[in-house]
């Protein structure tokens, strides 16, 4: 990436605390697949695209998390959804959401799309960045514990694994134990791994608790272990595209065009259940993404599919929730103001165009 770099180490460093995701062994662009044409189950449902004859604007955006949360972005991507609305979504991997943030300082991407806690640690550090839209606004885990384990009453006293401190497992980890009536400081969060990590400890006995993925959570289950669906508590977690608040005040088009696909591809993942079309060209997307089998992939995305927010936004109440928690492990947090990192003013544009009443949304 340059020498630019060198310029951000210290904030990559303050930062490290709020990753997120498995870690590749090198940094990458994803290759996205040749666009294939929109079926016409998509195409009914969605608004007329862009029909400019001039090249698409290419946006860079970069992810840490490999997770089927980030299905909006590889959706959009590689089934040609950006390049209908003007745009072109350039895909890159990132070690870390602390990187992407750092990649955000020097100028090497144009957005980044993460969970809320890293952004509101990076906030707090000093980075002058705004969340401008959700592509999931719902946990898509499970709080499993070890047997003999079955009450909430039992997890007092008790360890959690989680993957860093301040990043979206230890978030809701905290988030579905108060839920559940347990004061989140009468637990143990010890930081473990990723989530295959974390599920060994688990299986293992070396941790008695943790919040991982549906997937993940397939094998405990089948092993008689208690869990409780984050889904179904409705814990919020949200999920979605932030950038430097310049960058979005200064160039609002790509914002909006780069707004405009990620909801095309959130409203046609949710047709899954209804397509066969959609339900194999989304699965095959993200399973590559995934590195998974493709019923894998759909299995996670047939959990969330309902609750995609395909108008990509924020509910106030439900951030400020989620604040309250991040605050509580990242110094600084609590003081932030919602108006200030929250910049929903392109999905304002787009409902006064009539963009989602197009979209089939209203």
């Amino acid at each position: 990436m340059g020498t630019r770099w060198l310029a951000v180490l210290l904030v990559v460093a303050a930062l490290a605390a709020g990753c997120q995701g498995p870690a590749p062994a090198q940094p990458a662009s994803s290759a996205a697949p040749a666009a294939a044409p929109v079926p016409a189950a998509a195409a009914s449902a969605a608004p007329a695209a862009l029909a400019s004859p001039e090249p698409p604007l290419e946006v860079r955006v970069a992810h840490a998390g490999l997770t089927p949360n980030v299905a909006a972005v590889w959706v959009a991507a590689d089934l040609g959804f950006d390049r209908d609305y003007g745009v072109r979504i350039d895909v890159h991997r990132t070690r870390t959401a602390a990187l992407s943030q750092a990649a955000l300082l020097a100028g090497e991407i144009d957005y980044a799309w993460t969970g809320l806690a890293p952004m509101l640690g990076a906030r707090a550090g000093g980075s002058d960045v705004v969340f401008v839209g959700a592509t999931t606004n719902r946990s898509s885990a499970e709080l499993v514990v070890r047997p003999p384990l079955r009450r909430p009453e039992e997890l007092v006293g008790k360890t959690f694994g989680i993957q860093s401190f301040g990043g979206p497992p230890h978030i809701r980890t905290l988030q579905t134990l108060a839920r559940l009536g347990v004061d989140p400081s009468s637990v143990t969060i010890l930081i473990v791994g990723d989530e295959a990590v974390t599920t060994a400890a688990l299986l293992e006995g070396a941790i008695d608790g943790a919040s991982i993925s549906y997937t993940a959570a397939a094998e405990p289950k089948a092993r008689g272990y208690q869990s409780w669906d984050l889904m179904a508590l409705g814990i919020p977690e949200i999920t979605g595209i932030v950038g430097l608040a310049p960058y979005v005040r200064e160039h609002p088009e790509p914002t909006r065009r780069l707004l405009r696909a990620l909801a095309r591809a959130n409203t046609y993942i949710k047709t899954i259940n209804t397509s066969d079309e959609a339900r194999q060209r989304v699965g095959e997307v993200v399973a590559a993404h995934l590195q998974q089998p493709v019923e894998a992939a759909l299995l996670s995305l047939d959990q969330v599919r309902e609750t995609l927010p395909a108008d990509l936004r924020v509910n106030a109440d439900e951030a400020r929730e989620l604040q309250a928690f991040v605050g509580s492990v990242t110094p600084g947090v609590q003081d932030l103001r919602l108006e200030d990192w929250l910049d929903q003013s392109a999905l304002d544009d787009l409902e006064r165009e009539g963009f989602f009443a197009r979209l089939g949304l209203r």
